[in-house]
Protein backbone atom coordinates (compact mmCIF):
# COMPACT_ATOMS: atom_id res chain seq x y z
CA UNK A 1 0.00 0.00 0.00
CA UNK A 2 1.55 2.96 -1.25
CA UNK A 3 0.79 4.96 1.97
CA UNK A 4 2.39 3.06 4.31
CA UNK A 5 5.58 4.91 3.78
CA UNK A 6 3.71 8.05 4.63
CA UNK A 7 2.71 6.22 7.64
CA UNK A 8 5.85 5.30 8.80
CA UNK A 9 7.01 8.76 9.64
CA UNK A 10 3.89 9.27 11.96
CA UNK A 11 4.46 5.59 14.13
CA UNK A 12 6.62 6.75 16.59
CA UNK A 13 5.78 10.68 16.89
CA UNK A 14 1.99 9.27 17.51
CA UNK A 15 3.28 6.23 20.05
CA UNK A 16 5.76 8.81 21.84
CA UNK A 17 2.57 11.18 22.37
CA UNK A 18 0.20 8.49 23.45
CA UNK A 19 2.71 7.24 25.69
CA UNK A 20 3.07 10.67 27.55
CA UNK A 21 -0.64 10.99 27.76
CA UNK A 22 -1.63 12.98 24.97
CA UNK A 23 -4.69 12.38 22.69
CA UNK A 24 -3.81 12.33 19.05
CA UNK A 25 -6.26 12.65 16.19
CA UNK A 26 -5.14 11.84 12.51
CA UNK A 27 -7.78 11.97 10.05
CA UNK A 28 -7.26 9.65 6.57
CA UNK A 29 -8.71 10.62 3.80
CA UNK A 30 -8.66 9.53 0.08
CA UNK A 31 -10.31 10.55 -2.74
CA UNK A 32 -14.06 9.16 -2.24
CA UNK A 33 -13.20 7.91 1.46
CA UNK A 34 -14.33 4.14 0.63
CA UNK A 35 -10.19 2.90 1.68
CA UNK A 36 -10.15 5.67 4.71
CA UNK A 37 -11.72 3.12 7.04
CA UNK A 38 -9.04 0.44 5.48
CA UNK A 39 -6.18 2.86 5.83
CA UNK A 40 -7.03 3.73 9.38
CA UNK A 41 -7.23 0.61 10.55
CA UNK A 42 -3.66 -0.23 9.28
CA UNK A 43 -2.39 2.80 10.71
CA UNK A 44 -3.76 1.54 13.75
CA UNK A 45 -2.50 -1.91 13.63
CA UNK A 46 1.17 -0.87 13.05
CA UNK A 47 1.08 2.15 16.18
CA UNK A 48 -0.41 -0.54 18.38
CA UNK A 49 3.03 -2.53 17.89
CA UNK A 50 4.68 0.13 19.38
CA UNK A 51 2.33 1.19 22.28
CA UNK A 52 -0.13 -0.52 24.03
CA UNK A 53 -3.72 0.62 22.80
CA UNK A 54 -7.56 -0.83 23.30
CA UNK A 55 -9.23 -2.89 20.47
CA UNK A 56 -10.47 -0.49 17.92
CA UNK A 57 -14.33 -0.93 17.40
CA UNK A 58 -16.19 -0.39 14.09
CA UNK A 59 -16.43 3.08 12.74
CA UNK A 60 -19.56 4.62 11.75
CA UNK A 61 -21.25 2.95 8.21
CA UNK A 62 -18.09 1.01 7.92
CA UNK A 63 -19.88 -2.00 6.64
CA UNK A 64 -22.47 0.24 4.66
CA UNK A 65 -21.99 -0.28 1.33
CA UNK A 66 -23.68 2.62 -0.11
CA UNK A 67 -25.96 5.34 1.58
CA UNK A 68 -28.89 4.95 -1.47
Amino acid sequence: MINERYFAAWIPRLALWINQGKTSYLMVHTPDNRQAPALARSLYARLAEACSLPPLGDFPGESQASLF
